[in-house]
């Protein structure tokens, strides 16, 4: 929902005044009747220009000045609505009684939205003292003033940002307002107020209705998609907000009572599906319009009107329980609340910085954005965000990007298209900003890598807690996308369908910058002569991080930057999101700003070979023989048994589970001996003579916990290549099937048949083809740790 500048209107006297000064009757007369008549049908736009055609015949007359302010006054574009200020003050002076004794009142409005407060205070100053001192009105004015004084202390300190209206392509000349975007700022979903093909009964014109648009980036590019309707919503729907997967998106379903309530769906191929209203703890029987998931979709802000507030839209807080349950509601207090409006909540990724509209506190005008920090457990008093951020107009809906360098809001101030437009804000990337990591991977399974449907969970090893439900990857690609604050260390549990759940470390450093991590999980299946016996894991991680030089190294902002950049401290306290701005003080600084902050790394870009970002690539092998190795992982009420924890961090890979036990040590004569099973011709059979030989190698294995072994099947020269190989093969897992049957770990054998032996000159005996017909069996070294 929007609200629109509400300026003061006054009471129709015109309509029955029938003085007119320096007009008499005739033709003059009669377009200034059908002036007044357009002005009280709020036809402001025809009798503008009566009043305008009225004004080169008569530019001294009181009541045409009058009147053409009066019509600039109440457009709806804020560029022409302050174009009434000169007709004002010409009519200001005058004591005729054909001008209303509003008129400081409406000339104090067009003042302030001309940021022009001191004479605003003065006027509506004198207009409070010939009120009477029961009128009803005296609250507005006294509210008036407060935002004026407001104005006067942000406009003294004002921030050097990068503010721009999102062009065209965005914005028209309707109302485009609540933009929420991705975490991967690719993916803009807004909300447009304009006309439908529906014709008002009673005005006859086409209704207007809220729908949901969205638009896209194209990898690399800095420029957005045209615009198309978000299919799976009806009109009178508006966009709230979106998880930072863009995988579940929160939207206001309007009530024909004026009501409405906050609902919850999923995003498929650009279509809203499974849309369902959130329970009744969230929505009442009032009104509940905004709201905002924590990273972790634990927490939800929302505003609502129900009873037991302080006034107007309230700030509420529901959490979780353990048992994935919402508790009940919480007011956010009068810290933050007030008998204003608040509205419009965004949570931070860092879950301790709130950001909301409210048409109260220190506003200077209407609706203002501003932010308030969590410290132990408790909202601070919140904060201006500061001109030009705020105007005299509305200005809200702000959301900011997770690496805390892009804001973006809708606000109805002069230059815009029409209505509301939605902006942009920039900030700089440097030391200051919100110092999360943001984490974009993708799932790949099988021999061919595709996507497969899978759920990863993350848990906090400190806390042992669910961050999040579960993180479902997309089921085209594979990609995922999660948040984390610094200074944490996490286990990443992925199950993927057809696959053992394997645990994956990840060590978020305690980094005070914006981080990138880019990842890629491969599972494949490990087989043993076309026998699938376990499951291979492989994950690698890239850093790659936005430079203005080219290469890969972390950004520093260099003194030569500062300058260009202007870069200056101020209120905002960055740290925590904004306490660093950044505006440009000439074109080509500024060209250079905007590529920065527009700049992205889609995953599809990264290339895992280069050394310079990428990590070695860290694998593991599970084998369905080593059930009882699986580690028991407590998810909320759940336990999960997975593969052993693989950790990926260069500094924790020697934490990787040893594959083979520390233990006694053979000697040098254990790995020279070879240990040879003889076949008869053409077949594959193990004999029973044997069986003593391989029993002392399998009691070999189990005295020295390191070693493993090799089993290397052969045949003679006698038929073709082809068959031999495969008879090769046959006799080396008849040799491992009896080992693994004696209780041996498959991971602890290396079997493979190599085919016929090759020797010098013809073999003439059968003794000798004998020689050939055999598996050789040896002990190696086996690797000590999994992820090397």
């Amino acid at each position: 929902m929007i609200k629109k500048f509400t300026f003061l209107l006054l009471s129709f006297w015109l309509a029955t005044h029938t003085l007119y000064a320096q007009i008499g009757d005739g033709p003059a007369r009669k377009k200034l009747d059908k002036a007044i008549q357009d002005m009280n049908l709020a036809r402001y736009e025809q009798a503008a220009a009566s009043f305008t055609e009225l004004y080169k015949q008569y530019p001294t007359d009181t009541l045409v000045n009058y009147g053409l302010g009066y019509c600039y006054a109440q457009s709806s574009n804020p560029n022409e609505q302050v174009k009434g200020i000169p007709y004002f003050e010409f009519a200001l002076p005058s004591r005729s009684e054909d001008i209303p004794t509003t008129l400081p009142r409406d000339l104090a409005q067009l003042y302030h939205k001309a940021y022009r407060f001191e004479e605003a205070i003065n006027l509506y100053t004198k207009y409070k003292n010939i009120l009477p001192k029961n009128s009803a009105e005296l609250k507005t004015i006294y509210r008036q003033v407060e935002m004026c004084r407001s104005g006067v202390v942000l406009m003294k300190k004002p921030l050097e940002v990068v503010i721009q209206n999102m062009g065209s392509e965005i914005n028209t000349k309707y109302t485009e307002y609540s933009p929420i975007i991705n975490g991967e700022e690719d993916l803009l979903i807004y909300t447009t107020l304009r006309p439908i093909n529906v014709i008002d009964p009673k005005s006859g014109e086409s209704r207007e209705a809220e729908c949901i648009l969205y638009a896209r980036k194209e990898s690399g590019s800095t420029t957005w998609t045209s615009p198309k309707r978000l299919e799976g919503c009806d009109y009178n729907v508006a966009s709230v907000a979106l998880t930072p997967d863009a995988q579940k998106i929160i939207l206001f379903v309007g009530a024909t009572n004026g009501g409405g309530d906050l609902y919850i769906g999923d995003i498929d191929d650009n279509k809203v599906v499974n849309l369902r209203a959130f329970e009744s703890k969230i929505n009442s029987a009032g009104l509940e319009n905004s709201g905002s998931l924590s990273s972790d979709e634990q927490v939800l802000y929302f505003s609502s009107n129900r009873a037991g507030g302080f006034g107007g839209q309230d700030l509420y807080k529901i959490e979780k329980d353990k048992n994935g349950r919402w508790a009940n509601p919480i007011n956010l207090g009068a810290e933050v609340n007030t008998k204003y409006d608040e509205e419009a909540p965004f949570i931070h990724p860092d879950k301790k910085t709130l950001y909301f509209h409210s048409s109260g506190h220190n506003s200077m005008g209407n609706d203002d954005i501003f932010k308030t920090i969590m410290v132990n457990g408790k909202f601070t008093k919140p904060t201006n965000m500061g001109y030009p951020i705020n105007s005299t107009y509305n200005d809200n809906f702000f959301v900011v990007s997770p690496d805390g360098k892009k804001g973006y809001f809708s606000s109805d101030r002069p230059g815009g298209f029409g209505g509301q437009d939605i902006y942009f804000l920039g900030i700089p990337e440097e030391q200051d900003v919100v110092p999360l990591t943001l984490v974009k991977g993708r799932v790949l399974a099988g021999d061919s890598l595709k996507p497969v449907p899978t759920k990863i969970k993350v848990i906090d090893k400190a806390t042992k807690q669910l961050v999040k439900g579960v993180y479902h990857p997309d089921r085209k690609t594979g990609n995922y996308l999660i948040i984390f604050p610094p200074g944490k260390n996490y286990d990443m549990i992925v199950e993927a369908k057809g696959y053992v759940p394997h645990t994956i470390n990840i060590n978020i450093p305690d980094q005070t910058y914006f981080h990138e991590l880019y990842q890629q999980i491969h599972l494949k299946p490990v087989k043993q002569f076309d026998v699938v016996v376990g499951q291979q894991v492989t994950v690698q991680n890239a850093f790659k991080d936005v430079n203005p030089n080219g290469g890969s190294e972390k950004i520093k902002v260099t003194p030569r930057m500062a300058n260009e950049a202007m870069l200056v401290r101020d209120s905002l306290d960055v740290y925590d999101l904004m306490d660093n701005v950044i505006a440009a003080s000439d074109s080509t600084a500024f060209e250079y700003l905007l590529d920065l902050m527009f700049k992205v790394n889609p995953l599809d870009k990264v290339n895992f070979k280069d050394s310079a970002i990428a990590e070695p690539p860290v694998t593991a092998t599970f084998f369905f023989d080593e059930k009882d190795k699986l580690v028991p992982m407590i998810v909320g009420n759940d336990t999960i048994y997975t593969a052993p924890v693989l950790y990926t961090d260069s500094a924790d890979l020697h934490k990787n589970r040893p594959v083979m036990l520390e233990g006694k040590q053979p000697e040098a004569a254990v790995y020279k001996a070879v240990t040879r099973i003889y076949f008869d011709s053409d077949k594959a059979d193990l004999k029973a003579e044997y069986y003593a030989a391989l029993d002392k190698v399998i009691a070999q294995l189990k005295e020295y916990p390191s070693v493993a072994v090799e089993v290397d099947g052969y045949a003679d020269s006698d038929g073709n290549k082809d068959y031999n190989l495969k008879l090769s093969n046959r006799r080396a897992k008849e040799v491992l099937k009896y080992m693994t049957g004696k209780g041996v770990l498959r991971r602890r054998v290396v079997a493979k048949g190599f085919g016929q032996l090759l020797r010098e000159g013809k073999i003439k005996s059968d003794t000798d083809k004998q020689k050939d017909r055999k598996v050789e069996i040896k002990i190696v070294k086996a690797p000590q740790h999994n992820g090397k």
